[in-house]
């Protein structure tokens, strides 16, 4: 028995033939997974693997490069922490930013933070800055200078926030005792 192979070569391009509306529909799906579009605000900025800055407009994801849209609106950041003074007494310190990222030292905060720089940063500097005011007081001294404390932490937040880049607009700081 023989094969006889132009058959075969001619079944095979007829299945091409009759399959191509699927394999087209197949590869043009894949083309539109692979280079998503998306339209840049002139409040947003665009942060590419490479620190590419890219303007507001209409953009096109590159393949094979890690890209995040950044917000520059102002965002709301909220922390409470316990905080010890210095007679083993408890506080908690509850914490509401409102935060934007400076223009000019985003790609600072990228590159050395992450793209979640602000619960890195921020988390740090509010603990930093509650436990340095709050430790030097005692019970007594947190309940009658609470006012002044809360200003305090408030302020060194503000500080420190600018320093890394990060403009603080607004800080709201409570402080109540947990046990003495």
């Amino acid at each position: 028995m023989r094969l006889d192979w132009s058959l075969l070569r001619f079944n095979l391009k007829e299945g091409w033939l009759r399959n191509r509306r699927i394999y087209s529909i197949i590869i043009l799906g894949l083309g539109l997974y692979n280079f998503p579009i998306f339209k840049i605000q002139p409040n947003q900025k665009v942060i590419s693997k490479n620190h590419l800055e890219i303007d507001p407009g209409v953009f096109v994801k590159i393949p094979f490069t890690e890209t995040k849209i950044i917000d520059l609106d102002y965002k709301s950041f909220i922390q409470t922490i316990n905080i010890e003074a210095i007679d083993d007494s408890t506080f908690n310190v509850g914490v509401d930013l409102l935060f934007k990222p400076d223009q000019k030292l985003l790609n600072y905060l990228i590159k050395h933070f992450g793209v979640d720089y602000q619960n890195i940063l921020l988390s740090k500097i509010v603990k930093n800055a509650s436990k340095k005011i709050i430790s030097q007081f005692s019970f007594f001294g947190v309940i009658s200078y609470k006012l002044s404390i809360e200003e305090s932490i408030a302020n060194e937040v503000r500080e420190q926030a600018a320093k890394l880049g990060i403009i603080v607009d607004s800080t709201i700081v409570q402080v109540k005792p947990i046990s003495k």
